[in-house]
C-alpha cells in the first residue's frame, strides 16, 4: 500500500515538474518572439488627412490630434491658428496671387492716410542744402579709390537736374522725415544701389560683425551687410540676441515694413547679388579686408520697472513734441519684426530735439517667426500712448484688403534678390498680422484702462482732419 502512495506521488511531482518546464519554455518562447519584433511603427493609412502629416513638414514640437469627427472638442498644436483648423483637417495657410498682393499695396498707398497734405517744407526744416560756390575739398577717408579715374566727373550745380540720385535723396531729408510719399526720386536710388558699378570696397570700423563701405562711380556710398543664413533659419532659442547673426534680408525687409507701417525712417535698403573677388577683394585698399577675404538694450529698464513711463514722461525731451510717440512708433516696428538688438537711437543733430528717430541697424530682425517677444511691445502698454496717424495704419493692415503680410510680399517681391528666393518666409510674413493684431489688442487694453479709470489721453492727434476716417 505504502509502495502505491509513493509511486502516485512521484508520478504527480513528475508531471507537475514537466508541466512547470513546458509553462517555462513556453514564457522563453513568448519573451523572444516580443525580442525580436521590429520597433517599426505601423505604416499610415493612407487617409488624405495622413497623407497631408506625411507631405507636410512642422516647425512646432507637436502635431495637432483631430478628430475625423467635427461635432466634438477638437484639440490644436501651439503655434497653429484655430482658424486653420476646418472639417477635422489642418487647413494650410492660403498664399494669394502676388499680382493681387501688388494691388493691394498700390491700393494701400493710394489711401488718404498715405497722402495727407502737408505744407511746404522750409529751408531751415532740411537737413542739406545747397551752398553755391563752395571750394570743393576731397576727403582723405580710407574709402577713397586708388584711382579717381574710377569715377565719373562731377558737374554739379544748383539744379537738381544735374544730381545723382543719392544727392537728390540727401537734400529732400527733412525735420520730419527721411523721404517724402510719393517719392519720384525713391525708384532711381533704388536702382542705382541694385546695379551701379562698385569702385571701392572697405570695411567699416567698429561692430561685431562684418559690414562693407562701397563706393559708386558718382560718388555716392552705400553700407554693404553679406548674406550669413538662409532664408528660413530661425535664431536658435539658447542663443541671447546679442549672439545673433545679423541678417541681410532683415535689413531689406525692414526697409519696406517701415515704408508700409507710413514711418519712412529707415534709408533705402536693396538687395544685390555681389562677386567677392572682383568687386571687394580685387578693388579694395583696405589690407585687412583682402587679408580677411583670403584667409545695453534700450528696452532693459522698461522690463524691470513697471512704472518706469511715469519717469520717461517727466524727463526731457519726452515730457513734449511728439519724441514719446516717435520712440512708441519705433517699439511697434520693433516688435512686428521681433528685434530686440535696439540699443539706442538716433537723430540729426542739427534739428535738436524737434525731429524724427532714425530706424537704422535692423540686421538682426526676423530672427524668429514661431514666437513673439512681448517685451518689446511694454512701452505702449506702460505709456498707453500712440499717433492717430499710426494707429489708422495698423487698423488698416488689419483689414484684408489691405493686409499687411500681404502688402509686404508684394513690395519685397520688388527687390532684385526676390528672383533669387523670397527675402522673407511665409511663416515670416504670417507672423506680421499676428504681432499687428497683438499691438491693436494692447492699443484697445489702454483705451478700456483709460475709459474705467481716467487718466491721459491714449490717442495724440497728429492728424485731426482724418479724424473721422
Amino acid at each position: 500500500m505504502m509502495w502505491r502512495m509513493r509511486r502516485r506521488s512521484r508520478t504527480i511531482c513528475l508531471s507537475l515538474a514537466l508541466v512547470f518546464i513546458f509553462l517555462h519554455l513556453l514564457l522563453m518562447f513568448v519573451s523572444l518572439s516580443l525580442y525580436h519584433q521590429p520597433c517599426d511603427p505601423p505604416p499610415l493609412t493612407r487617409t488624405p488627412f495622413a497623407k497631408h502629416l506625411a507631405n507636410k513638414s512642422y516647425d512646432f514640437t507637436t502635431v495637432a490630434v483631430v478628430a475625423e469627427s467635427t461635432d466634438g472638442p477638437r484639440r490644436h498644436s501651439p503655434g497653429v491658428p484655430l482658424d486653420h483648423f476646418q472639417g477635422g483637417r489642418i487647413k494650410a495657410p492660403i498664399v494669394e496671387p502676388l499680382a493681387s498682393s501688388l494691388a493691394k499695396l498700390q491700393a494701400l498707398f493710394n489711401h488718404p492716410l498715405y497722402n495727407a497734405p502737408m505744407s511746404a517744407v522750409q529751408d531751415e526744416d532740411l537737413l542739406l542744402k545747397v551752398i553755391p560756390k563752395l571750394r570743393s575739398e576731397r576727403s582723405s577717408q580710407m574709402w577713397v579709390s586708388r584711382s579717381q579715374e574710377s569715377y565719373d566727373n562731377a558737374h554739379w550745380n544748383s539744379s537738381s537736374d544735374s544730381h545723382p540720385p543719392w544727392l537728390r535723396f540727401h537734400l529732400a531729408i527733412s525735420r520730419w522725415q527721411l523721404y517724402p510719399h510719393p517719392d519720384p526720386n525713391m525708384e532711381s536710388v533704388i536702382q542705382q544701389l541694385a546695379t551701379h558699378r562698385i569702385v571701392s570696397s572697405v570695411q567699416k570700423t567698429g561692430g561685431t560683425q562684418l559690414k562693407l563701405v562701397m563706393s559708386f562711380p558718382n560718388y555716392g556710398q552705400a553700407m554693404f551687410k553679406p548674406m550669413k543664413q538662409e532664408r528660413d533659419d530661425e535664431t536658435n532659442y539658447n542663443l541671447y540676441y546679442f549672439s545673433d547673426f545679423e541678417r541681410h534680408n532683415a535689413e531689406i525687409g525692414a526697409f519696406h515694413l517701415d515704408r508700409i507701417l507710413g514711418y519712412r525712417r529707415v534709408p533705402p535698403v536693396v538687395g544685390r547679388q555681389v562677386d567677392v573677388v572682383k568687386e571687394i577683394k580685387d578693388i579694395t585698399t583696405d589690407r585687412k579686408l583682402a587679408r580677411t577675404l583670403l584667409a545695453s538694450d534700450v528696452y532693459f529698464r522698461w522690463e524691470t520697472e513697471p512704472d518706469y513711463c511715469t519717469a520717461i514722461k517727466k524727463t526731457a525731451p519726452y515730457d513734449k513734441g511728439t519724441r514719446l510717440v516717435d520712440f512708441i512708433d519705433m517699439v511697434i516696428l520693433d516688435f512686428l519684426m521681433s528685434n530686440m538688438d535696439r540699443h539706442h537711437y538716433e537723430t540729426f543733430e542739427k534739428f535738436g530735439n524737434d525731429t524724427f528717430l532714425l530706424h537704422l541697424d535692423n540686421g538682426r530682425a526676423f530672427g524668429r517667426h514661431s514666437k513673439d517677444e512681448p517685451s518689446i511691445l511694454v512701452p505702449l502698454e506702460q505709456c498707453c500712448r500712440i499717433r492717430r496717424s499710426t494707429w489708422l495704419r495698423l487698423r488698416l493692415l488689419s483689414l484684408p484688403q489691405y493686409r499687411l503680410s500681404d502688402v509686404m510680399r508684394a513690395s519685397l517681391s520688388q527687390d532684385p534678390l526676390h528672383g533669387v528666393a523670397p527675402l522673407l518666409t511665409e511663416p515670416h510674413l504670417s507672423a506680421l498680422d499676428r504681432r499687428l493684431k497683438a499691438v491693436l489688442d494692447a492699443v484697445s487694453r489702454c483705451m478700456e484702462k483709460r475709459s474705467e479709470g481716467g487718466g491721459a489721453e491714449v490717442i495724440y492727434d497728429d492728424i485731426g482732419h482724418l479724424k473721422d476716417m
